[in-house]
This record gives C-alpha cells, sequence and structure tokens, in this order.
C-alpha cells in the first residue's frame, strides 16, 4: 500500500514538473545489452530524483551526496539500489550504502 502512495505521489510531482520542462528520458544500455529506462526529475525548488525500471521494478531514487557526477539512491537500507551517473554514463548497484554490489556496469545513455 505505502509502495502504490508513493509511486501515485511520484507520478503527480513529475506531472507537475513536466508541464514547467524540468525531466529529461535516458534510457542506458549497459553491459550483456540490459537496457534501463530512466526519466531524470529536475525541479526549479527541491530535490532532484529520478524515476528508473530495474529488475522489473519501477523505483523511485532521491539524489544522494557525490563527490563526482549524480547519485541516486531508493533508500538507505540493504534492498536499495543505487544509479551514479556522469555525463552519458552510468553505473547501477544494489546493496547497503557503501557495501552495495554493481549489477551493471559500463551503462551508455542512447539518445
Amino acid at each position: 500500500m505505502i509502495r502504490i502512495l508513493i509511486l501515485a505521489a511520484c507520478g503527480a510531482a513529475t506531472m507537475a514538473v513536466a508541464q514547467t520542462g524540468d525531466l529529461v528520458s535516458v534510457t542506458y544500455v549497459c553491459e550483456r545489452g540490459v537496457q534501463v529506462p530512466v526519466v531524470f526529475v529536475n525541479p526549479g525548488s527541491g530535490e532532484a530524483y529520478v524515476v528508473a525500471r530495474i529488475d522489473g521494478k519501477l523505483l523511485g531514487m532521491r539524489q544522494a551526496v557525490s563527490a563526482s557526477g549524480a547519485r541516486y539512491r531508493s533508500g538507505d537500507g540493504a534492498d536499495a539500489y543505487q544509479l551514479w551517473s556522469k555525463g552519458d554514463n552510468a553505473l547501477i548497484s544494489f546493496g547497503a550504502d557503501g557495501q552495495d554490489t554493481t549489477l551493471f556496469r559500463d551503462c551508455a545513455a542512447q539518445g
């Protein structure tokens, strides 16, 4: 039930932001040909986030602190997904922050 509410809230926020033109839709093609569609949501005020389909799951991910590039996490626990992006490249991992395991590397944005 909570997940449905979160996704509905993300959808409502996405609709509001879409009207201001702050959405960027990208499909990353990673190793082994895995495709990961991502929508970057960059509101003029507030935190940026992404909505991504990874492992057949639709995930909302909040922006997290990063030294370089942009980092997004779906949560703080051991079952969280993470997306690192820099330029047209990305890396996707799973697990607790700092102990995550790479799921897909060598991801490149397709235009």
